[in-house]
This record gives structure tokens, sequence and C-alpha cells, in this order.
């Protein structure tokens, strides 16, 4: 028996074929006549994409520390840091290391501090560093009062203020702290300062010695540097 042609036609809006009205999909070249439908077909592609990163952030220590290597070329990632608190530095070389200084330089104000560490850090190993101790135990004069004790409250300082501390104009009355940006430090100074918060800029650089070869490199990183009012006596 001859079936008669469709008394309807319309045709595949993605090949042109003729095809039957409507009919959902296109015989010829299989696109779905609703938009939505061959939209959705590539939502499960999308799903496992997300899965994957996902699932991809969840990395060893170790995958972690050869990304870092591989990609910044550094053995050491310095985690926060703090003359007055935490300095974490983490060891991402896959190698024993030997730390031997952390020194922390600006220009404007004019700040050289060089503190002593000394201390061997384990293959994939983070270590607290208390930079406070240290500049106690090991600094003499004015620069272990400032660095080897609790500073006063955070200062706040208005723009001829912290122009004249730039210029290490008030190292009798405020203290430089140095930080990393966005840091839980540079969190803290934003909110309790609000439209008075200022920063200059630093740079911290850590030294070491890869255990074993003897062979001796350093690492930079920038940090932000604010003020805190010095202790009353």
């Amino acid at each position: 028996m001859q079936v008669s042609p469709p008394s309807t036609e319309t045709r595949c809006h993605s090949c042109g074929e003729a095809i039957w009205a409507g009919s959902s999909i296109c015989s010829k070249c299989k696109e779905y006549q609703k938009p939505w439908r061959n939209e959705f077909k590539y939502w499960s592609s999308l799903v496992g994409l997300i899965t994957l990163i996902c699932s991809g952030l969840v990395f060893s220590t170790d995958l972690i520390s050869r990304l870092w290597t591989k990609a910044f070329r550094a053995d050491i990632a310095l985690v926060n840091l703090s003359p007055f608190g935490k300095t974490i530095v983490w060891n991402t070389s896959g190698q024993p290391l030997h730390l031997r200084n952390v020194v922390i330089s600006a220009t404007r104000p004019r700040i050289e501090l060089n503190w002593d560490i000394f201390q061997s850090l384990a293959a994939n190993e983070s270590k607290d560093l208390p930079l406070m101790q240290i500049a106690n135990q090991t600094w003499t004069g004015a620069m272990r009062e400032r660095y080897g004790e609790k500073p006063g409250p955070i200062a706040t300082l208005g723009k001829k203020e912290f122009e004249e501390a730039l210029r290490n104009m008030r190292v009798d009355k405020y203290i430089a702290h140095m930080m990393l940006p966005d840091s839980e430090d540079d969190h803290l100074f934003r909110r309790m300062l609000g439209e008075n918060y200022r920063t200059f800029s630093c740079k911290v650089a850590v030294t070491y010695a890869i255990l074993g070869s003897g062979s001796r490199s350093s690492v930079e990183f920038p940090c932000v540097g604010a003020f805190y009012q010095l202790p009353r006596s």
C-alpha cells in the first residue's frame, strides 16, 4: 500500500530537510527540533567537567608542591607573614631544606630587617617561624625593643602623618608592620581603619640551602606594610 505524503510539512531548523510538522527529531541529521532538547545533551558533559574540576581541587600535598614548583620555580611558599604573629613557610620542593634568613625590606619607609632562622625544613613540611621571639633573643638595642615584643594598637594615621611615617619621621610613635596582601592581617587593618587604611610596598626574601647538595638560593615575595603604635612604657 502506498503511503501518501504528509499533508503538512516543515523544514528541519538545522539541515533544512523536509520533515513532518510536529516531528520532535529530524530523521536525517538527528537534531531535536526544540532548541532546549539540543542544549540538554551538552549538560551531561558540563556536569562531568564541573565534577572533574571540583574533584581536582582535593590535591595531595605532594601534588600541590610539585605544581607550585613547576609553575613558579620556587622551593618555598610563604603562607603568612607577620613580624609579631605567625610567619609560616612551606617547603614545596620535595626535598629537605635548611632555612637561613628571612629579610624584609622597603624603601619608604627605609626598612631592612634580618632574622637569622637556621632551622631545617623537611620535604613538604610547613613551619611557623617565631620572628618576634627570634628578635627578642638575638637582636639588640632599639630594634629589639621595637620588634622583640608585642606592639601597641593599630595606628590611625591621616595623610600627613602617614607621609611623615614613610619618611621615618615618626619612629618615636609608630612601628611598621609587614604582611602579605589579602592576608588575615591585611583584612584586619582594612576593617579597623576603613577609609584611613593606607599601606606601603615592601618585599620579603627567604634564603635557604638544599640539604645534600649544599646549594643556596632565595625566593622573594611582595608584601605591604602599615603601622602600629609603639607600646607605652
